[in-house]
This record gives structure tokens, C-alpha cells and sequence, in this order.
């Protein structure tokens, strides 16, 4: 049966993981860039649709996330039923994706994405794992990266929690949508590290280890 995790207790799992998320969507962002410049170069102007930018993206975001997380007996980097992501021993499970402002997934709302967003039963894929996006946004034109966001989904709609993993330009690091009389209610805190450590009662420990 498939554990929700809150994000305290997905936190001391995945935090190693931050920086080099973030840091493997960024490059990939830029290296799309490169290609869009590139594609200039032969003589005549060429305008990619979004969808093939994000899917040039995705397929530069694999590369460099089998790069960092392979080689290491605690993540295995796969497809599994055809989704590409990392699972982190039997705890969590993260996908990749483009965001869109409400940091809803842009996807084909497929029975396997309802599937996922529901964090149910997935054929061919891990039973037990916390179902995660690690999710970007881009600007309008595609120039740049507005936010990185790891999200934790509940449904279609809404999310049990989602927390900023680059946090450069930051408005809200973590919001946390708690479950109260049936109803959910969003709380946004712009806390400094430390803060977020004392409200969610968590330990500090080594999170920038390498992984």
C-alpha cells in the first residue's frame, strides 16, 4: 500500500537530492536554449511549439539525472511503464515535469496520470513509493526559469505540499496544504532554512552530502 509522506518526513529522504534537481533542470533548460540558437544558424528563422521545447528538455533532463543519480545504491534511475524518474530506495518516487503558474503538470490527462496524481496503483510501476513531481516553470517566451518546485500531488487539482528547490529568486519556499474538517487549507511560509527546520520540527543535518 502506498505511503503519503508529509514533507517532514519526505524532507529527511530527498533533501541531499535539492541543489543537484535543481541543478539538472537548469542546465537542461539552458542546454535547450543552446539548441533553439542553434537551430537559427541555418539561414532561416525556426519557432519550436512548447511542446517540443519541454520534450527536448525532458530528454536532456534524463541524461544528466542518470548522470548524477546512477551510480549509487540508494537511487535507481529507470522507466517504469514507460515514466521516467528516480526512485529513492522504497520511500519516494519523482517524475519530471513543466509546471504551469497553479504548478498544475502539463500532461496528457491519461488514466495513468489520474492514476499518478491520485498517488494510486500504477501497473509496472514500485507499489509503495510517495508518487512526487520535480516540476519547472518557465517564462512566457521560454527565456528563462521563473521556479523549480518539488510537489507532492493528492489529485488532479490540488497538492498535499509543494516546496521551491531553487530558491534564488523566491517569493514562498514551502506550502503545506493541510487537511482540516474535510477541507484543505494552503499555508505559504517564506521561512529562512532554520525556520523551516523549527516548524516542521525537523533535525539540520548534512543535507548538502553529496549523493
Amino acid at each position: 500500500m502506498r505511503k503519503i509522506l508529509t514533507y517532514a518526513e519526505a524532507h529527511e529522504i530527498v533533501s541531499p537530492m535539492y541543489d543537484v534537481l535543481a541543478d539538472c533542470i537548469q542546465s537542461s533548460f539552458a542546454e535547450h536554449l543552446s539548441m533553439c540558437d542553434l537551430a537559427n544558424q541555418f539561414g532561416r528563422p525556426v519557432s519550436y511549439e512548447n511542446r517540443t521545447k519541454a520534450n527536448i528538455i525532458h530528454d536532456h533532463l534524463k541524461s544528466h539525472v542518470a548522470e548524477k543519480f546512477t551510480n549509487s545504491k540508494i537511487f535507481e534511475v529507470d522507466k517504469w511503464n514507460n515514466i521516467f524518474g528516480v526512485k529513492v530506495k522504497d520511500d519516494v518516487f519523482i517524475r519530471f515535469n513543466k509546471i504551469n503558474e497553479s504548478r498544475k503538470i502539463s500532461c496528457r490527462k491519461t488514466n495513468q496520470y489520474i492514476n499518478y496524481m491520485r498517488q494510486g496503483e500504477i501497473q509496472g510501476f514500485p507499489a509503495s513509493p510517495t508518487l512526487l513531481f520535480a516540476g519547472y516553470l518557465p517564462d512566457e517566451n521560454w527565456t528563462s526559469i521563473r521556479g523549480i518546485y518539488l510537489l507532492c500531488p493528492d489529485n488532479e487539482d490540488t497538492l498535499h505540499w509543494s516546496y521551491e528547490l531553487d530558491r534564488r529568486n523566491s517569493s514562498e519556499q514551502l506550502s503545506v496544504f493541510e487537511r482540516n474538517e474535510g477541507r484543505k487549507r494552503k499555508v505559504k511560509l517564506k521561512l529562512t532554512d532554520e525556520e523551516i527546520y523549527q516548524t516542521l520540527n525537523i533535525k539540520k543535518s548534512g543535507t548538502n552530502d553529496s549523493v
